[in-house]
């Protein structure tokens, strides 16, 4: 409906699409909707039970559709708990879980229409309508003949598979999972040893492009796991110092495995992603001041990149970037004051460096695993990390007039901001040291009036806010352009309010 033309309030034109889809004179289209002859049934074909109506399909007409996410999740958590002496403690147990997915769109709407003519699914064709008016039958216009049912005219509710449209395929993602942690403590001192090991098991399920029996791919198995440890010293009763690092491999993503959604273009390369990362701290603590100081460094290895393109011949080509590194680093420090029995003030700021670390290489490789094509090199290191903005900072008030009365302010700094961009956009080594456009830093300002009251015995909140009091404009994320002219970039929100009220009994 993106593409259909609007009125000038720019409304959709409903009534209009009726019109088309129902071969009727409509203010929009020059021509309208054509009856098609169809048959419900190809063997009925030699019968006559030749029928016309008003046929949409993906050559013609206008519907509305729901795609469809249906999750189903089960799980096993158990735990143990022990002390093995009166410092150290033992937790440790079983962590099991079963997934599956199911995903696939359905009609809601036809808009006048009398059918939808499904020709994506190769298992589901019995019936026929002559596209091109020969009155002759060939394979390619042979499908299923679909209406919205009673569950489909509702956006939840789930349909039969002969009733489904566009794709239908589901996914099986598994995890078994064991942990343990040794936890010790003694006066100013505690500290712990933590570890996990799991197996994550995957397979694809396609019931539209495979045929049936042939519809489920194998398993995909990957051993991931984790080991961390932590200490934290108290040196007195209001200052403290910690320390933790920490070592994760994480099994790739489902999209990973099937980049291209389908059961034959399985990209069988995808390797695990690993995190190392440590961080330390101190924080504080008095009866009306608390804060806290951190620092972190954290080294992504071998995240996956998938990249996928077509060849001269149209077959599906994947580059597997198994190598890229990232670096994140930073100080983070936060702190609240209650400088009187009404006034509150909190504060932060965050000063971060985020950076690729490497120039990866790999090869675009067919559906036999062979290269084809040159090296590809992508000129990633020492670019910024984009989208996220690097450096934030912000304070806060909140007083309480009393009688239940009080009112916050919150101002916020955002500095640091890169536009985000793909790293197969970066193979020209001429741009190997040019960073991603930076956008303008900015700062937001929001407001809040809070009322606690009681009103028929029952206690009650009015909560109203402003969101970017002073209606700054801003730009709060880009795609990257190496000609500034050719950036696209999203304003953020301009001023907004909300208001609420809550009561309690």
């Amino acid at each position: 409906e993106f593409r259909q033309p609007r009125d000038a309030y720019g409304h959709h034109q409903y009534d209009e699409w009726r019109l088309y889809n129902q071969g009727q004179t409509n203010a929009l289209y020059d021509t309208s909707m054509a009856a098609l002859n169809y048959v419900i049934g190809i063997d009925n074909v030699a019968e006559g039970d030749t029928m016309s109506g008003q046929i949409a399909s993906q050559q013609n007409g206008l519907i509305k559709r729901a795609s469809m996410n249906e999750h189903n999740w089960y799980g096993i958590l158990s735990t143990l708990n022990t002390s093995i002496t009166s410092n150290i403690t033992f937790t440790g147990g079983l962590d099991l879980r079963w997934y599956n997915g199911r995903h696939y769109r359905k009609t809601i709407d036809l808009f006048g229409a009398d059918y939808w003519f499904e020709q994506d699914n190769i298992n589901n064709t019995p019936d026929w309508v002559d596209l091109n008016g020969d009155g002759l039958q060939t394979s390619d216009e042979l499908g299923r003949l679909v209406r919205p049912t009673n569950d489909a005219d509702r956006l939840w509710g789930a349909v039969d598979r002969d009733q489904r449209i566009d794709y239908n395929n589901d996914e099986d993602i598994n995890w078994y999972g064991a942990f343990a942690q040794l936890e010790y403590t003694e006066d100013k001192l505690s500290a712990f040893v933590s570890g996990a090991v799991n197996l994550t098991t995957m397979r694809r399920y396609d019931f539209f492009q495979k045929r049936t029996g042939d519809e489920l791919t194998d398993w995909f198995n990957y051993m991931g796991g984790n080991a961390k440890a932590g200490v934290n010293y108290n040196i007195n009763e209001t200052n403290n110092v910690f320390l933790n690092v920490g070592y994760i491999s994480r099994a790739p993503y489902f999209d990973a495995l099937f980049p291209t959604f389908n059961n034959d273009e399985v990209n069988e390369d995808v390797e695990n992603e690993k995190v190392f990362a440590v961080e330390g701290g101190y924080g504080l603590r008095q009866r009306n001041f608390r804060a806290n100081l951190n620092a972190y460094f954290m080294q992504w290895q071998d995240k996956t990149e998938v990249e996928d393109a077509r060849g001269d011949d149209g077959e599906l080509l994947v580059l597997n970037l198994l190598g890229v590194d990232a670096q994140h680093s930073g100080i983070e420090f936060d702190f609240e004051w209650r400088a009187t029995s009404a006034l509150n003030i909190r504060g932060y700021a965050s000063l971060n460096n985020w950076e690729w670390q490497n120039n990866p290489t790999g090869n675009f490789v067919d559906q036999n695993q062979n290269p084809v094509g040159d090296e590809v090199t992508l000129f990633l290191d020492g670019l910024k990390v984009g989208d996220a903005a690097q450096t934030t900072a912000g304070i806060g008030l909140s007083y309480n007039f009393g009688s239940g009365l009080s009112a916050d302010i919150q101002f916020n700094y955002f500095d640091d901001l890169y536009a985000s961009y793909e790293p197969l956009d970066r193979t020209d080594e001429s741009e190997a040291d040019t960073q991603p456009l930076q956008l303008d830093s900015y700062n937001l300002v929001d407001l809040g009036f809070t009322w606690n009251f009681t009103i028929a015995g029952m206690d009650a909140t009015a909560r109203v806010n402003v969101n970017n009091l002073f209606d700054e404009e801003y730009i709060a994320e880009a795609t990257d352009a190496s000609d500034i002219a050719f950036a696209r970039g999203w304003y953020g929100f301009g001023r907004t309010w909300n208001a609420g009220l809550r009561f309690n009994f």
